[in-house]
């Protein structure tokens, strides 16, 4: 359940906490200057000691006009206001109106006008001495709606809080402010502040509060899940979670699915950047940074959400150099290609769809009506059909799998020999000093590649053909 406060609002204005904006706090501001009047106590015109970077300077004087008719301000020089029909020196007052919009402390206050000068006193809107002092009221002029739009003040200020300079003449819609559960207000070390709940796990007021832990009893490093708490609360929630795994028998998977992104603090309560962004279950992991920083997010979504570039589709920790070739990039079950291979797919938590680049064209492999058809690519890489080949604009040299060695370079000056009897030398044709490539015995692309083999033929006039990738003798 949540409470309300029935203050009008929408619009925001972030005091206090952020550097260069007003505090709300009680005084203690050095003395400085923002007029003439600071400067020249008791004078309304005449010679003039100015004010220079927020210190009277007596080398530096003006000499303003006395007496000066005028109907409104346009009709005074610059420091000089319209008094009635004069023009009289900024920040001298005969009411308390003629300061509003003075330059005035950094500070939560109000104006008053003593002995003709105009004064500004920063209110105390947080000295106390209990919680009971305090309350929570929104940060801007008008209604928030998480904890970061809502500051402590005491409750005898909050009248004063609301009807604060920069608020007057501010539109509210007049709704019921919603306040989050999470968050209280607390008197500490003698000034009212924004507390979280003691009694709720993931509250929090910022995202240093909150954690990330084990979401169920495989944690993230054994393809379970992320969540987030309070840290304050999470030895005691470790401390249950374990207890309850002891209890239970668990099939853990064997991929990491740890994220890097730290927990957050969305509407009052520790969250993942996943529940966060609203991105879902799925682990497809990115990797994403800049220089020696990079980061794993659980998907695109994630990275997108806090508008991280990226690099890898994988997890960075997955993302290994690799010399095993051609052969073994894969297409996996997310769609994307690892170079390599089934150990890149699985670090990333999925698996192998079929051998080569993903590509819509070999998407449709795995839809034939037939038997699987297994060759030795063109490429000399081995695919459990061969659509896998096709589908790469691949030729290919034979049924079943490629032969130890196959694809190798032999042959050239240095005669260089295939490492078994069951390969053959192919060389470029009319060039018998060139390198060539160990091709499986009897087999072929076209018939030249027959030509030499040392197969056996019929005892007869006749020539090769390469037939189904297979050489073949045929008589006149």
């Amino acid at each position: 359940m949540r409470r309300f406060l029935t203050i009008s609002g929408v619009m925001a204005i972030t005091l206090a906490t952020i550097s260069g904006c007003a505090e709300y706090g009680g005084s203690g501001h050095e003395p400085k200057c923002y007029t003439l009047a600071d400067c020249n106590s008791g004078k309304e015109c005449g010679e003039m000691v100015k004010c220079v970077d927020g210190k009277c300077d007596p080398a530096q004087t003006e000499n303003l006009p006395c007496r000066q008719a005028c109907a409104s301000d346009q009709d005074c020089p610059t420091g000089m206001h319209c008094r009635v029909d004069v023009c009289v020196v900024d920040g001298t007052c005969a009411d308390v109106s003629e300061c509003w919009g003075l330059p005035h402390d950094d500070c939560v206050g109000s104006f008053t006008c003593n002995n003709g000068l105009c004064k500004y006193e920063c209110a105390d809107f947080t000295s106390c001495s209990r919680d009971a002092d305090c309350v929570l009221a929104d940060k801007g002029c008008c209604c928030g709606f998480d904890p970061d739009d809502y500051v402590a003040v005491r409750e005898d200020m909050l009248s004063q809080w609301r009807g604060r300079e920069e608020c007057q003449g501010v539109n509210c819609i007049a709704i019921a402010c919603l306040v989050p559960d999470s968050i209280e207000a607390v008197c500490k070390q003698g000034e009212c502040s924004v507390g979280i709940k003691n009694d709720d796990w993931y509250a929090c007021y910022a995202d240093s509060d909150c954690v990330k832990v084990a979401a169920d009893c495989c944690g993230c490093r054994n393809g379970g899940g992320e969540k987030a708490v309070n840290r304050d609360f999470e030895e005691a929630y470790l401390q249950e979670l374990n207890e309850f795994c002891a209890m239970v028998n668990v099939d853990c998977a064997s991929y990491d699915a740890c994220t890097t992104w730290g927990a957050v603090c969305h509407q009052g309560l520790c969250t993942t950047l996943r529940e966060k962004c609203g991105c879902g279950d799925v682990w497809d992991p990115v990797c994403g940074g800049t220089g020696g920083l990079m980061f794993t997010f659980g998907s695109e979504c994630e990275a997108d959400c806090v508008e991280m570039p990226w690099n890898y589709h994988g997890n960075c920790d997955c993302a290994a150099d690799c010399d095993g070739g051609l052969c073994m990039r894969v297409c996996a079950d997310n769609g994307q290609s690892y170079w390599c291979g089934e150990w890149e797919a699985q670090c990333n938590g999925q698996t192998v769809h079929y051998p080569g680049e993903c590509s819509e064209e070999c998407d449709v492999c795995d839809l034939l009506g037939r038997p699987s058809i297994p060759v030795c690519g063109e490429d000399f890489c081995y695919y459990p059909d061969m659509c896998y080949a096709e589908c790469h604009d691949l030729e290919w040299w034979h049924h079943g799998e490629c032969l130890p060695g196959e694809g190798q370079w032999c042959g050239g000056i240095m005669g260089q020999s295939c490492e078994s009897e069951e390969l053959f030398c192919l060389l470029p044709p009319g060039c018998l000093d060139c390198t060539g490539t160990c091709i499986a015995l009897g087999s072929c692309m076209q018939a030249e590649d027959c030509i030499g083999q040392p197969l056996g033929v019929d005892d007869c006039e006749g020539y090769w053909t390469c037939a189904a990738h297979t050489c073949a003798w045929v008589c006149d």
